[in-house]
C-alpha cells in the first residue's frame, strides 16, 4: 500500500497538536454544577494541602482521605448548602479549632459592631451583618471615651467577621494602651521549590517552617489606657495581640460553654463560587518562648444567654471594674511540634484508582504545578483544572488514566514533564526497533539503523518513513502527539519521532518507507535494548592540525585534562553539544579564556511557598573558580539541535559565560528545557516529573521554550543524511577557521 505524505501536511499536524495548542480530552458523565464544584474543591484542597500549617507535622490528619471522602458529598449535592456543608466536613478534619471554615461572601466577612455604655464600662458587641464601624462603636477619641473598660463581646459573629473586627479593633488599639502590645509571632510553612517525592535531585528544594515576628503595636501620645475584657465561644478566637494584654493583666477573657479559647492565626481563602469562600489557617501563632499559647480564661460560664443580664455579661462586667484583675494563671507551656517531612502516598496497590482517587491525583498535579512550576508564567494553567476533571472522571481503564496524566502534562509546556508506573510503559510502549528517525524539512526520516537491522532488512539509512503498521505518520504524530509533552514545536517533533515506532518487546512493527518513487515495506523487531545510535571512537580527536572536536556525551571529567593538553597548540576547538554531557561544564568552563572570576553563568529562581501564596528566590550561578591550571585561549565553537537539552543547554550558558560572549552557536535552536528536576507521587504508584527551576542567561533572558539561540543557524537536509554529511559541524569547522562572520550570523560555505 501507498502512503505518500507531503511535508507540508506533517506541519500541519505539528501546528494541530503540539503543546502551544494542545488540548484536552471529551469530557465525562460529570454535569456542570458538579465539574464547577470539584474544581473549586480542588484548589481549596491544594492550598490546604502546601499551606496549612498543621499538615506541616500532624501526620495524624489524613488529608487524602478528607478529600476523598468529600467528593462524594459534593457530586451528590443538591443545594449550595449540601456543598457548603460537604467542604465544612472536610476542613473540620484540620482540627484547628474551627480557624479553617466555609463562609458567606457579603454577609459573614462584614462586621456589625454596637456600643452601650453606662459611662463606666463601654460594651461592643461584635455581629456580622452590614458594616458598622468598630471605631465609631469604640468613639475612638479618647477624649469623648471615658470609660475605665471595655467589653468585647465575639459571640454571634462569624470567624471571618471576628477576624475582620480584630484588625480594625487593633488600628483602634493605641488609643486604650500605655506600653507597646506585640502581637503573637506566626509559625507558617515554607517550601523553597518543591521537594521531590523520589529518588534524588540536584536542586536543593526543601521544606520547613518559618516563624514571623508579630507586629509590635505603639500607644499613642493621648492614649487613655482602658482594660479590655472578651468574651468568646467556641465559634469565635481571640485576637493574637490580645494574649500580650491577658499576660501582663490588662485583659481578661471569659469563655462560654466547653473547651479552650483558640488564638487565631493568619488566613487565606479560596473562592468556592455560588457566593461561598473557604478559609484557611496558613499561620499558626508562636509564644515568645516557641511554645503553643494557651490562655486561661478568668471566668467560664455556661449556656449561650447574651442579654446584659446574662451569666457572660454579667462575669464580664464584674471583670471590667475589679480592682486589680486576677491575676491571670499560666499553664505549662506545650512546644510546637518540629515539621515532618511526609512523602506523597502513592497508593500502589489501586492498579486503576476510583474515580475519587484519580481526582486526588489531578488536583495533586494540577496545584503543585500551579504553586511550585518555575515557568507558570509561560503556560496558561489556570483553566486546565476544569478541563481535566470529567477527563479524570470518566478515565475508567488503567490506559485512560494514564493518558489523561499525560495529556495533563503536556500543558507544562515542559521538556522535562514525565511520568512513569502505572500503565505509563505499556502505554508509551515498553520497547523500539533499532531505527532511529529524525525529522529533517518537515519530514521523518531514518537517520540511523542499528547493525543487526541494517545487515538484515532493506532499510537504508535517508529512507522516508511514511507508515508504520500501515498507519499513516500524520495519524501517528496525533495518536502519539497529544501524550508528548515539549518546550518548543522542534523538540516536540524529535520526542514523537522516538515514541511512535515502540511498543510492546519483541513484537514485530512494519515499517512503509519511501525511497526515491518506490515503496517499500520491511519488517522489524523491538527490542528493549536501547540502541543510541552509531558513537564515535573517543571522546576528543583532532579535525585538522588547528581544529580539536569533542563529543560532549563521551568526555567525562577524568579526561578533561588530557583534552585541553591535547588541543594546546590549536586555533579553535568544537564542543558538540548535540548529546547529553556527562557534568564536565563546571570543570571545562574555568579553563576557557574570555572571563574574570566569579562570572555569573546563569541566573536561577524557584517558587517559595507558605504564609503568602507564592514568592521568587532568585540567585546567580558562577563559572566556578581557575584552579590555577593555563586557559585555552583559542576559539570556542559550540554545535546544538534540539536535542541538546537540559544540561547540555546549562553547559551552553557555561561557555556563554566563560568566553565572555566570545563561543560561536552553530545549529538550530535547542530543547528550551533547563532547570533540576523534582517528582510528586500519584495514585496508582505513578510518578510525575517536571522543572523545578526557572533557569536563564546570566543576564535574565529567557531560555525555557527558547532554547539556546546559535549565532549561525544551520538546519541539515534530508540530503545531507542520505550522504551521510554532517552540514552543522562542517559550518563549525569554518566559522572556527574565521568566527566573526559568524558570530554576526553569516553563514559560511561549508
Amino acid at each position: 500500500m501507498r502512503w505518500l505524505v507531503p511535508a507540508w501536511s506533517l506541519l500541519l499536524v505539528f501546528l494541530a497538536v503540539a503543546p502551544a495548542n494542545a488540548g484536552g480530552p471529551s469530557s465525562g458523565q460529570l454535569g456542570g454544577d458538579q465539574v464547577r464544584r470539584l474544581t473549586r474543591l480542588g484548589q481549596l484542597w491544594g492550598q490546604v494541602q502546601y499551606r496549612h500549617p498543621s499538615l506541616g507535622y500532624r501526620a495524624d490528619i489524613d488529608w487524602d482521605a478528607a478529600l476523598v471522602e468529600a467528593i462524594p458529598a459534593v457530586v451528590a449535592a443538591k443545594s449550595s448548602d449540601d456543598y457548603a456543608r460537604a467542604v465544612e466536613q472536610m476542613l473540620a478534619r484540620l482540627d484547628d479549632g474551627g480557624l479553617s471554615r466555609v463562609w458567606r461572601q457579603g454577609v459573614d466577612e462584614l462586621v456589625d459592631a454596637s456600643a452601650t455604655t453606662d459611662g463606666k464600662v463601654r460594651i461592643l458587641r461584635v455581629r456580622s451583618g452590614s458594616t458598622t464601624g468598630v471605631a465609631t462603636a469604640l468613639a475612638s477619641d479618647p477624649d469623648e471615651r471615658k470609660e475605665s473598660a471595655i467589653i468585647v463581646d465575639l459571640r454571634g459573629a462569624t470567624q471571618q467577621a471576628a477576624w475582620a473586627a480584630s484588625l480594625l479593633l487593633a488600628r483602634e488599639l493605641p488609643d486604650v494602651i500605655d506600653e507597646p502590645v506585640a502581637a503573637l509571632a506566626t509559625r507558617a510553612r515554607k517550601f523553597s521549590g518543591y521537594p521531590t517525592q523520589t529518588g534524588q535531585t540536584s536542586g536543593g528544594y526543601s521544606a520547613g517552617m518559618d516563624v514571623i515576628p508579630g507586629e509590635v503595636i505603639e500607644p499613642r501620645d493621648a492614649s487613655r489606657p482602658t482594660r479590655l475584657v472578651f468574651i468568646v465561644d467556641r465559634g469565635t478566637a481571640l485576637p493574637s495581640w490580645s494574649v500580650a494584654l491577658h499576660e501582663r493583666g490588662d485583659a481578661a477573657v471569659v469563655f462560654v460553654g466547653p473547651g479552650q479559647p483558640v488564638v487565631d492565626g493568619n488566613h487565606d481563602s479560596v473562592d468556592l463560587g455560588e457566593g461561598l469562600s473557604a478559609a484557611f489557617l496558613v499561620g499558626e501563632p508562636v509564644a515568645v518562648d516557641g511554645s503553643r499559647p494557651t490562655v486561661v480564661p478568668a471566668r467560664r460560664v455556661a449556656g449561650n444567654d447574651r442579654s446584659d443580664d446574662g451569666p457572660a455579661m454579667r462575669a464580664a462586667r464584674k471583670l471590667a471594674l475589679a480592682r486589680p484583675l486576677p491575676a491571670p494563671r499560666t499553664p505549662p507551656a506545650t512546644a510546637l511540634p518540629a515539621p515532618v517531612f511526609a512523602r506523597d502516598r502513592i497508593y500502589a496497590d489501586m492498579a486503576l484508582p476510583s474515580p475519587e482517587y484519580r481526582l486526588l491525583a489531578l488536583f495533586r498535579v494540577w496545584n503543585v504545578i500551579d504553586l511550585f512550576y518555575p515557568y507558570h508564567h509561560l503556560i496558561d494553567w489556570q483553566p486546565r483544572l476544569a478541563e481535566f476533571v470529567p477527563v479524570f472522571w470518566a478515565a475508567a481503564s488503567e490506559e485512560a488514566y494514564a493518558r489523561a496524566i499525560l495529556q495533563l502534562g503536556v500543558h507544562t509546556r515542559d521538556g522535562h514533564t514525565h511520568a512513569y508506573g502505572g500503565a505509563m510503559q505499556q502505554l508509551r510502549g515498553a520497547a523500539a526497533p533499532g531505527v532511529s528517525v529524525r525529522f529533517f524539512e518537515h519530514r521523518p526520516v531514518i537517520e540511523d539503523l542499528a547493525p543487526e537491522v541494517a545487515s538484515s532488512s532493506d532499510l537504508r539509512v535517508g529512507d522516508e518513513l511514511v507508515a508504520v503498521d500501515d498507519v499513516p505518520v500524520a495519524q501517528l504524530l496525533a495518536r502519539v502527539g497529544d501524550i508528548v509533552p515539549a518546550s518548543n514545536r522542534v523538540t516536540w517533533g524529535h520526542y514523537v519521532a522516538k515514541k511512535m515506532l515502540r511498543g510492546a518487546d519483541g513484537s514485530s512493527v512494519e515499517l512503509t518507507v519511501q525511497r526515491a518513487s518506490k515503496t517499500i515495506e520491511v519488517v522489524v523487531k523491538r527490542d528493549r535494548r536501547w540502541y543510541q545510535g552509531e558513537v564515535p571512537e573517543s571522546a576528543f580527536r583532532l579535525l585538522d592540525d588547528e581544529t580539536g572536536y569533542v563529543h560532549m556525551g563521551l568526555l567525562d571529567r577524568g579526561q578533561v585534562d588530557d583534552m585541553f593538553a591535547r588541543f594546546e597548540k590549536t586555533r579553535a576547538i568544537i564542543f558538540d553539544l548535540r548529546n547529553y554531557p556527562r557534568g564536565t561544564a563546571w570543570v571545562i568552563a574555568p579553563l576557557l579564556a574570555g572571563h574574570k572570576d566569579p562570572a555569573p553563568a546563569a541566573a536561577f529562581y524557584r517558587q517559595e511557598v507558605g504564609r503568602y501564596r507564592a514568592g521568587r528566590h532568585h540567585f546567580l550561578q558562577p563559572v566556578p573558580p581557575n584552579p590555577g591550571k593555563p586557559q585555552y585561549e583559542g576559539r570556542v565553537i559550540v554545535l546544538v539541535d534540539e536535542r541538546t537539552q537540559s544540561q547540555a543547554e546549562h553547559t551552553g550558558l557555561f561557555f556563554e559565560a566563560a568566553t565572555g560572549g566570545r563561543a560561536v552557536f552553530v545549529g538550530t535552536e535547542t530543547a528550551g528545557a533547563n532547570g533540576d528536576i523534582t517528582r510528586m507521587g500519584l495514585p496508582g504508584g505513578i510518578y510525575f516529573g517536571f522543572t523545578g527551576h526557572d533557569v536563564r542567561h546570566a543576564d535574565g533572558r529567557q531560555l525555557q521554550q527558547v532554547g539556546l539561540q546559535p549565532h549561525v543557524r544551520v538546519r541539515p537536509t534530508v540530503s545531507d543524511v542520505r550522504r551521510g554529511f554532517d552540514r552543522v559541524l562542517a559550518i563549525g569547522r569554518a566559522c572556527a577557521r574565521d568566527p566573526e562572520p559568524c558570530r554576526r550570523g553569516q553563514v559560511p560555505s561549508p
